[in-house]
């Protein structure tokens, strides 16, 4: 009789320790999202300006790539929904022509055909475009559309001279939108085109410069795509920064770890710190993840007055000599006894071989 009371008083632990903990994930998941949407926000406001500069800089094309972005948004919609909300799809059609921010004037607004010394520089948009993306981490999905949206389907376009599916279905469908809106539109050295004009010429182009496939699925679904007219405003589409299907498991498992309330420390073998999560760095009173540091140099930066005995049960916790211990748990006691007490669990972690790969500690205020 007496096992079996003890058994249920440590399944009702247990039980309330898990609800618990899925009261702090929910938690953390609902902050989660709502640091994804104002991320998406803020990167799409920022790619609008960028996108703003374009057309102030080359204003003979005002409004072109805000039509762009439109199109590619309905023609996604149309051929390959899984890309019509993808950075790589929004940043690259608004941001495709960035690099002619690098272009001089009398070039970029010639009113007439450009010489060849003048094409060669017109050209290195290209080359300006990429080392811009590259520079800004959360421009790279676009990246590919600004590198490679001047490609022929049938190889003829630059700077690489790629072909048929060495350029992306996203890219092959910008040369289609972004030829349309140029033929359809007044240029300096030529009147603007007809639809009727202009689809003949994408017609005449499938196979050459055009995918005849996505030129097919365009001329579909003209009556959507003229209905865009002038659109000078940024697509209203909701850009996800990590699309979920792509996003690495420790990707999201980085995203809860960060908005825990619990603090979280992850010690190496060698009683190197690994990680730190947003709520351990505030509770140690730290300026920055304490990453690369030992214990003990924690403890020397840490602003939280912890007593003697307490430090040393936080570095006995986190010496290699711990990790063989399984899981330990202790009271960490600050020196002013109004400030409460810090429970301390320490997990050792290990691979699927059973190799010890570190130690997790984890701090709760109580």
């Amino acid at each position: 009789m007496p096992e079996q009371r003890v058994d249920t008083d440590l399944l009702s632990v247990l039980h309330e320790q898990l609800l618990h903990y899925a009261r702090d994930l929910r938690g953390a998941l609902d902050r989660t999202q709502a640091t994804v949407a104002e991320l998406s926000r803020t990167h799409l406001e920022t790619v609008a300006a960028l996108a703003a500069a374009i057309d102030v800089r080359d204003a003979v094309t005002g409004g072109h790539v805000y039509r762009v972005a439109h199109y590619g948004i309905v023609l996604a919609r149309h051929l390959a929904p899984q890309h019509a909300a993808e950075p790589q799809l929004v940043y690259g059609f608004l941001l495709h022509d960035i690099g002619k921010l690098g272009v001089p004037d009398g070039i970029l607004m010639k009113p007439g055909p450009l010489t060849e010394a003048e094409e060669t520089l017109m050209r290195r948009h290209v080359t300006y475009g990429v080392r811009f993306v590259e520079q800004v981490s959360f421009l790279q999905p676009a990246l590919q559309v600004v590198a490679t949206h001047h490609e022929a389907f049938d190889g003829s376009g630059y700077p690489r001279g790629l072909s048929g599916n060495e350029i992306s279905l996203v890219t092959r469908m910008f040369g289609v939108c972004d030829a349309f809106d140029a033929m359809v539109h007044d240029r300096p050295y030529r009147p603007a085109m007809s639809v009727e004009e202009a689809v003949a010429e994408l017609r005449a182009g499938a196979g050459a410069q055009f995918d005849p496939e996505v030129v097919a699925g365009f001329l579909e679904i003209l009556d959507r795509i003229v209905a865009v007219e002038d659109r000078p405003d940024v697509p209203n589409v909701n850009v996800e920064p990590f699309p979920a299907r792509r996003r690495p498991l420790w990707a999201q498992a980085n995203l809860v770890f960060d908005a825990l309330d619990d603090g979280m420390l992850l010690v190496s073998p060698d009683g190197v710190i690994k990680d730190a999560n947003r709520a351990c760095v505030e509770l140690f009173g730290l300026a920055a993840p304490p990453v690369g540091l030992t214990v003990d140099e924690l403890i020397d930066r840490s602003e939280t007055p912890l007593t003697d005995a307490s430090l040393a049960r936080l570095r006995a916790a986190a010496a290699p000599g711990a990790l063989l211990d399984g899981r330990s748990e202790h009271r960490l006691n600050l020196e002013a006894p109004d400030q409460g007490r810090v429970r301390q669990t320490a997990h050792t972690l290990r691979d699927e071989d059973g190799t010890v790969t570190g130690r997790l500690l984890v701090f709760r205020r109580v």
